[in-house]
């Protein structure tokens, strides 16, 4: 046996049927074809050997195969010439066919033996059949052949053969067979073992490549433990994982990196693996970086060697930083804003709980749908145009956009979308993440209204002190006219008309100031129903003939805490809207039921609480507000109604009265069908009801002769107190500004009374005058009055006073009484 390189340079040649002199027949044109079959049969066995793939053993054999078919033939040519129909040539032609049929036979064994062992019979095969063929059959035909040559006859020629076979050609013959046939199988396992050998060592570096290609550049490392040792190596500088197994379980190890709610369970997880309780070790678990900061790991690993005891001595695997991953996840999951992910297509692919939490569409319902069913018809086909044009040009696009819920609610969002690309720049995937921002939307609504209302408030406070300081003066002196004049009818007609003017104009000034008020003046305990039933013909000279009233009030309904003049005020409103949305006949239904409330039900109060309302509505059939309109409706000088046939002031006023009585008020309309405008305040349970005792009767008013300090910046207004006073027995000293009030009070002067403006030039207001007017005369009685009856929240340390307060413009009566009051106090 020898070997060789074969002409591919892939694998070694040997020779299981190294060619020999012995083998040769004397007969060139045979001999070369043998040497031609023994080296197609040694490539074949190489083939074999080295594990060659089946097409190309299949190829090598079916080249033996039509080799040796071709050199049979050529045989038979040149012994037939000499043996012609000699039993040796007709026994020799046979041993031919049967050739072919059994390496055909051994190709196709059908026993599901390997390759391998089918090709491995069929080279054993041939080399003894070769051998023999060449040394014994070959060989005797071609003495024949030659001995004719010679001048023998075809006899003679075969005895001569049989002669020179027989002998030591036997022993020969034999010998090399038996070798043969033992060297080349020994020759074969040996070159079979080294070429698997080779394969093997080939395929670790070709997998060691694959995996040195894999892990480079990636988040991979890989470690080896050698836990009977206790080393270990790893492809990072830290590997915490390992060390566990190193340390007492119930020991403080600062250098475990391990967070330490993951500790226990990363250990049980080794320990399982090691005792052989799981195939693989797999572990997600945090580890401290040295920047001080948690990522998130993922190990993985596999004993792989093992003692005669079982015992794991040997175990290798990988880490995978996973923190991005893990993070995205756990935003996904978690986000309170909703995620959605789509196809290029806009196809919906994935949802987080968020989105379910917000419309309540699960993922079973969308997924596989198109964005579009999302939509809302607060937007116009335009609207969304503008929106898929700006993404595709920017690849993101965010803003403010209505949606739609499951159950067909249309709400508020801040939504943000982004184009997702892959490598080559082309668009993948949509990822958009939204919030809903209903609350948001009725806070900031509910902020610029009450921000108007404040404006209001500051502007109609401004000049309220000075408009009633002129009403005070118009009123006081019409009192001082009516109560000293002898006048005639038509003189009473216009005074009366006077006053009435004057009281109007008071009225509506304190309308104005309830837009600064916290709240209400008055509160009392309140039977809506009793109310309506008072105001009942008001109402109904407040509706058109051609409108009809309904009353639906329910019996045993609800008592609530109220300022009662607000609420009518309030009603007004409400009735004078109703009929105003109604152009020709009609109707206007007034309701009042009790109702238990559990949720937020409102557009316009999302912060409202569950319990016990009474409520109040008023509906009517009239024109309807329309949808972009009812954000606004309760807005300061926001106004529906033709130019000049409103002020925009009655709905906001409504809308003040329910916040001043911790009340909510909702309104619900359809264009052309009509609205209702609903009240919902608190229930109290407290049962006592409101006096029903006429107090418009004038008291009897009587006077004394104690000094009075009046303190007025309005000269007018000082010398109409001046008068009221006097006319009633009291002494009166006058100031018109805080300075020159402290300056008399600091005289030696009986004082008993000081009567002040609040508000008031100089610097000092009539809450500080009070206080200094206290140091200097402890026990001194102050009576307070001011023409802004909504007093500023920065007022609110003198409640006590505020709640004192004598309000301009104030009749004599009133002043007569509330100084008699004040001078009785002890």
């Amino acid at each position: 046996c020898y070997m060789s390189i074969d002409n591919t340079g892939n694998f070694e040649i040997f020779e299981i049927f190294p060619w020999d002199k012995n083998f040769e027949t004397g007969i060139e044109l045979i001999d070369d074809q043998h040497k031609k079959l023994v080296n197609i049969l040694n490539q074949l066995a190489a083939h074999l050997a080295n594990r060659s793939t089946p097409v190309i053993l299949n190829t090598v054999f079916d080249e033996l195969a039509d080799y040796a078919d071709y050199h049979f033939k050529s045989e038979e040519a040149i012994w037939s010439k000499h043996f012609k129909e000699d039993p040796w040539y007709t026994s020799h032609e046979r041993t031919h066919s049967s050739f072919i049929d059994k390496v055909i036979a051994l190709k196709s064994d059908d026993s599901e033996k390997p390759l391998d062992d089918v090709i491995s019979d069929i080279v054993s095969f041939l080399s003894q059949w070769l051998a023999y063929h060449i040394l014994d059959t070959d060989k005797r035909m071609a003495k024949v052949v030659l001995a004719l040559g010679s001048g023998a006859t075809l006899e003679e020629a075969k005895i001569q053969a049989d002669k020179e076979m027989s002998g030591s050609m036997k022993v020969l013959i034999d010998t090399v067979l038996t070798m043969y046939d033992n060297l080349s199988n020994r020759t074969l396992d040996l070159m079979r073992e080294k070429a698997l050998r080779k394969q093997a060592e080939d395929a670790l570096f070709a997998s060691e490549e694959r995996w040195k290609f894999i892990l480079e550049d990636s988040s991979e490392n890989i470690w080896d433990w050698d836990i009977a040792q206790g080393v270990k190596y790893s492809s990072e500088s830290d590997t915490p994982t390992t060390v566990l197994m190193f340390v007492d379980p119930k020991a403080q190890q600062e250098h475990i990196r391990i967070h330490p709610a993951d500790i226990k369970r990363v250990r049980s997880d080794i320990q399982a693996h090691m005792d052989g309780e799981t195939k693989f070790y797999s572990s997600k678990h945090r580890i401290l970086r040295k920047n001080g900061g948690w990522s998130w790991v993922l190990t993985r690993g596999k004993v792989v060697s093992r003692d005669e005891q079982g015992t794991a001595t040997r175990m290798i695997g990988t880490h995978s930083d996973v923190t991005e991953r893990e993070l995205g996840s756990l935003i996904f999951h978690n986000s309170s804003q909703a995620i959605v992910v789509t196809d290029v297509n806009h196809d919906i692919i994935s949802i987080n709980p968020a989105f379910t939490r917000i419309t309540g569409y699960k993922a079973s319902d969308i997924i596989g749908k198109n964005v579009a069913f999302f939509r809302s018809v607060k937007h116009t086909q335009q609207f969304y145009d503008d929106v898929l044009s700006d993404l595709q040009k920017n690849g993101h696009w965010s803003g403010e956009i209505y949606g739609t819920r499951k159950n067909g609610e249309i709400f508020p969002t801040m939504l943000d979308i982004n184009a997702i690309s892959t490598g080559d720049g082309n668009v993948d995937q949509h990822i958009a993440l939204f919030a809903d921002i209903t609350a948001l939307k009725n806070s900031d609504l509910a902020l610029r209204r009450a921000q108007k209302m404040d404006a209001i408030g500051q502007l109609t406070g401004g000049i309220s002190h000075d408009f009633n300081n002129l009403l005070g003066i118009i009123l006081g002196n019409l009192h001082l006219i009516e109560s000293q004049t002898q006048t005639d009818n038509k003189q009473k007609q216009y005074l009366s008309k006077i006053n009435y003017a004057g009281q109007r104009a008071t009225k509506l000034v304190k309308q104005l100031l309830n837009f600064s008020r916290k709240q209400s003046e008055e509160m009392v305990i309140t039977d809506l129903n009793q109310i309506l039933e008072k105001m009942e013909s008001l109402i109904c000279r407040s509706i058109k003939p051609e409108i009809e009233i309904e009353y639906n009030l329910v019996d045993d309904l609800w008592l609530t805490n109220i300022d009662p003049n607000d609420f009518e005020n309030s009603l007004i409103n409400l009735v004078i809207n109703a009929r105003d949305a109604i152009a020709g006949q009609g109707f206007v239904k007034i309701e009042t039921r009790n109702s238990t409330l559990d949720k937020t039900f409102s557009e316009f109060n999302t912060n409202i609480e569950s319990g016990d309302y009474v409520t109040f509505s008023i509906t009517d059939n009239g024109s309807g507000i329309l949808p972009q309109q009812l954000a606004h409706i309760f807005e300061p000088f926001y106004t529906t109604k033709e130019l000049g046939k409103g002020t925009g002031l009655g709905l906001s006023m409504v809308y003040s009265f329910a916040e001043r009585s911790n009340g909510y008020v909702d309104v619900s309309s359809t264009t052309g069908m009509g609205t209702t405008f609903t009240l919902y305040l608190p229930r109290t349970l407290e049962s006592t009801q409101p006096s029903d005792q006429d107090n418009t009767a004038e008291p009897m008013l009587t006077g004394g002769s104690e000094t009075i300090l009046v303190v007025e910046d309005e000269p007018a207004l000082l010398e109409l107190a001046k008068d009221f006073l006097e006319n009633k027995g009291y002494h009166v000293l006058q100031a018109t500004n805080a300075i020159k009030a402290l300056a008399i009070l600091n005289k030696d002067i009986d004082i008993d009374l000081l009567f002040s403006d609040v508000i008031m030039p100089g610097g000092i207001n009539g809450y500080e005058l009070k206080e200094k007017a206290l140091s200097i005369r402890p026990g001194l009685k102050v009576l307070l009055t001011s023409g802004y009856t909504g007093t500023p929240a920065k007022d609110n340390e003198h409640k006590t006073d505020k709640n004192q307060l004598l309000n301009k413009p104030y009749k004599f009566s009133e002043l007569i009484s509330s100084v008699s009051q004040k001078l009785g106090e002890k």
